[in-house]
């Protein structure tokens, strides 16, 4: 995908940026490369510990690879810097449906 190779560039020319980290790693995850989108996660949260996105394409990530409790403790990160964010909170609550600790 064309979006694919313009944010493989951004990240190729901006090493240190987060946001091109979460842009690919959402398509990462619409192409159902889960362990890619997870890898882009983990990234961006070692550039960056307080960004929110690293945290939630972590969680994302973990939580379509069927991993909910790891899901769960990365988007708790997520919603710590940012609570108003709208798909931590609905992948939560996808997690605690999953896990069944409603």
């Amino acid at each position: 995908p064309k979006g694919l190779i313009d944010l493989d560039r951004a990240v190729e020319l901006y090493p240190m940026a987060t946001q091109p980290l979460l842009g690919r790693a959402t398509i990462f995850i619409s192409l159902k490369q889960y362990q890619k989108a997870l890898d882009d996660g983990d990234t961006a949260i070692r550039l960056n510990r307080e960004y929110p996105g690293g945290h939630l394409a972590r969680g994302m990530a973990l939580q379509r690879m069927g991993e909910h409790e790891k899901a769960l403790a990365s988007l708790s990160e997520a919603y710590k810097r940012d609570p108003k964010d709208r798909a931590t909170l609905h992948t939560r609550i996808i997690c605690y449906i999953a896990t069944r600790d409603l």
